[in-house]
């Protein structure tokens, strides 16, 4: 029976391995299924459902699916329970959410009346996490004689050095061997065994009668304590702020950090630092599993000032508007009455005289100042500009102006620049419009006049 949900896909998440892998089609099997998360995350899973081919021909392992006695086996945190169809719903039982990254679970489905049909069934499965995932175990049914009826590991797994349980049964066998990574020694033909491997070890049971030699893997993961994640966010700070320190661990029973030696939780969890200076954290775990380490770096970044701007000068009763930006500064004031300010912006200011403000910017390597004067000037004014001809002069006219807060004049028509205050005298032969144009602290003020030699 497939979950029924929205999302599918037939790769498998998990690693499977079902042993025996081949059964006799007389009498009864036991098959037991190991279940182990390779991935390097946790792994979050609402079921796992075994199926079961029940019926009378060579692709089904059973037709007596009210039989089978399902079971989980020592050390599985998990529940089994089957409908009395062949299927086999598998739960994880709180505080258990799932499967950590390396765990490994082992199911035991015994008391299998195998068909007497030879032929190949493939025992469905189905993974329920945030999608629903499939594969299939192949079970060889075949003729009675020579056969690994069972072959399993109690626990599947363990710490190192931890005891477990090797078990089996064969039917047709003369001799046996027990065979590991790094030895061998003959074993009875239906019998068990207690070892203790500090190191994951695939167990291989080979048996030999009637001129046939059959085997049959098993693998007894042995834990290590392992860091998933350590990790630093933001990685670059400024002075004075916080970066949050998070972390996964699966298999440890201790663990800090250093500098400081803090104690943190052997899972999961965060813990904040606002170093002064770039930091190196080393997260440790400890347990019986062994000891890991991992680095994390807070880079603590020096404060910089990019620009800061304001008008030159402005006109008595106006505002101004001070801009800038700095990066990875802890703090930033202007004085003269602004105070504390956003790291990078903008503040309108309205000065009664001539006011130079100093930015200050807090931070690593810090403080940093930069200034900007604004001069507070009084509005340009032309109090007067005139012309006068004198009789008798042959055309000469003489030009007069005064102004106010003028910083440079000029008249067009090819007089140019002038003094702020003066005359002019000109020689016209015809009547010509003069403009006077003074600059000054709200811009260019004019005036014209016209000029006639009568």
């Amino acid at each position: 029976m497939k979950p029924n949900r929205p999302t599918y896909t037939t790769t498998a998440q998990f690693d499977y391995e079902i042993s025996p892998g081949a059964v006799p089609t007389t009498g009864d099997a036991s098959l037991m299924i190991a279940v182990h998360n390779g991935t390097q995350v946790n792994v979050d899973v609402a079921r796992l459902v075994f199926v079961v081919p029940v019926g009378s021909d060579n692709s089904d392992l059973t037709a007596d699916s009210g039989s089978i006695r399902s079971s989980a086996t020592t050390g599985t945190t998990w529940s089994i329970q089957g409908d009395g169809t062949g299927t086999f719903t598998c739960t994880p039982t709180p505080p258990a959410t799932g499967l950590q990254a390396g765990e490994s679970i082992a199911f035991s489905l015994a008391d299998i009346s195998v068909n007497d049909v030879c032929g190949l069934a493939e025992i469905e499965v189905y993974e329920d996490t945030s999608v629903v995932t499939q594969t299939a175990l192949k079970v060889s049914k075949i003729p009675e004689g020579l056969a690994i009826t069972r072959f399993a590991a109690s626990p599947i797994q363990i710490l190192p050095g931890e005891p477990v349980t090797l078990s089996w049964n064969s039917t047709g066998a003369a001799s046996a061997i027990l065979s590991f990574s790094g030895g061998s020694q003959p074993v009875a033909v239906s019998g068990s065994q207690t070892l203790e491997p500090i190191h994951s070890t695939v167990y291989t049971l080979t048996v030999s009668g009637g001129g046939s030699t059959i085997a049959q893997q098993i693998t007894v993961f042995v834990v290590r304590t392992h860091i998933l994640s350590f990790a630093a966010d933001p990685v670059q700070i400024a002075k004075g702020t916080s970066s949050q320190l998070s972390w996964q661990i699966v298999n440890a029973t201790t663990a800090y950090i250093e500098p400081g030696y803090a104690s943190i939780s052997p899972t999961t969890g965060t813990y904040s630092v606002t170093p002064t200076e770039t930091v190196r954290y080393l997260l440790v775990a400890n347990g019986p599993a062994g000891t890991k380490s991992m680095e994390a770096v807070v880079e603590v970044m020096q404060v910089s000032l990019r620009n800061f701007t304001g008008p030159t000068a402005i006109v008595s009763g106006k505002s101004a508007t001070l801009q800038w930006e700095t990066l990875w500064a802890s703090s930033v004031s202007i004085d003269n009455g602004v105070g504390a300010v956003q790291s990078s912006g903008s503040q309108l200011v309205a000065p009664t005289k001539d006011t130079t403000y100093t930015l200050t910017a807090q931070g690593f390597r810090g403080p940093i100042q930069q200034q900007v004067t604004i001069l507070v000037r009084e509005p340009v004014r032309i109090l007067s500009f005139s012309t006068k001809y004198t009789k008798g002069t042959n055309g000469w006219v003489v030009l007069r102006w005064t102004t106010e807060n003028c910083t440079s004049a000029s008249i067009d028509n090819g007089i140019g620049p002038v003094e702020p205050n003066g005359t002019r005298d000109v020689q016209l032969e015809t009547e010509i419009t003069y403009t006077l144009t003074c600059l000054g602290a709200d811009g260019p003020k004019t005036a014209s006049e016209k000029a006639r030699p009568w």
